[in-house]
């Protein structure tokens, strides 16, 4: 058991059947989760995931942009050796987004502001949320120390919702909203997503009533979309049609598209008599 956390900490068996992916959904949380606190676990698996990756002669996991990266020219029993990584100072909301590249789901329903990429959410609203796997989140965990232990709340919040844990997003969010003033509209785009899951109760309408109010100043895509979400996930439904199509009148060609065209004709179809 760590200081970081009073879960105790998985056994070896269990680190290595979640490195090869052989956890069922409730396990894998459990870890991740445990990870998400725990540095001396997350850099076991770290040490592990390099060291599967040396012994398979498997190319190098790609690095995002905040790591200066150079090869070292030296060959260990035959294999490259990894290549050698320098830390940026402050790694934040961009490198965070770079690193999202690398994963098959999004772990929101919800839209973040500073541009991820599109990943389908996988989400089954009675069940767990899809868990990526070790080597598509190992950014974020290697550096979650960085950002845990730095002053940046939003990227702490944003870091928070990526690993799933949205109920630590949302105490981070609200004070990064007084600590960065002048970053609120973004903060609090975050800030709706994150209530969009977390557990507390009437979240649902707040995160309506900051989407409606950031609408009011600004009608971005990524707004119109975290509005459409919350009138749905409140059971407005004909609310919700309307707002997806506001939506897709503002985004007729991005990889979002299709995920709000089948939210609205979803809808659609439980409205028919």
């Amino acid at each position: 058991m760590t200081a970081a956390t009073d879960m105790e900490c998985p056994s070896s068996e269990m680190l290595a059947a979640y490195l090869d992916n052989r956890l069922g959904p409730a396990d894998r949380a459990t870890v991740i989760e445990h990870l998400a606190s725990c540095g001396e676990c997350r850099s076991k698996m770290i040490d592990a995931s390099d060291i599967v990756q040396v012994e398979s002669n498997v190319k190098p996991f790609p690095m995002s942009k905040w790591i200066i990266s150079t090869i070292a020219a030296t060959v260990v029993i035959g294999l490259l050796v990894p290549p050698i990584k320098s830390m940026l100072d402050e790694p934040g909301i961009p490198e965070l987004v770079a690193s999202s590249h690398e994963r098959r789901y999004r772990s929101t329903y919800g839209r973040l502001a500073g541009g991820f990429p599109y990943k389908p959410t996988g989400i089954v609203r009675s069940e767990d949320q899809p868990s990526n796997s070790f080597d598509e989140q190992r950014h974020l965990l290697k550096h979650a120390d960085e950002i845990q232990n730095g002053n940046d709340l939003h990227t702490k919040g944003v870091l928070a919702m990526l690993l799933g844990n949205h109920d630590e997003a949302v105490p981070a969010l609200r004070k990064a909203i007084v600590q960065n003033p002048e970053e609120r509209d973004a903060i609090e785009q975050d800030l709706a997503v994150a209530l969009l899951q977390s557990s507390g109760e009437g979240n649902l309408d707040e995160s309506l009533e900051i989407s409606n109010r950031l609408w009011a100043k600004n009608k971005t895509p990524e707004v119109a979309w975290n509005r459409a979400y919350a009138l749905d996930l409140l059971g407005r439904d004909r609310e919700a049609i309307a707002a997806w199509n506001e939506y897709l009148k503002l985004d007729s060609t991005s990889e979002w598209v299709q995920e709000a065209t089948t939210q609205r004709d979803q809808l659609r179809e439980a409205l028919k008599p």
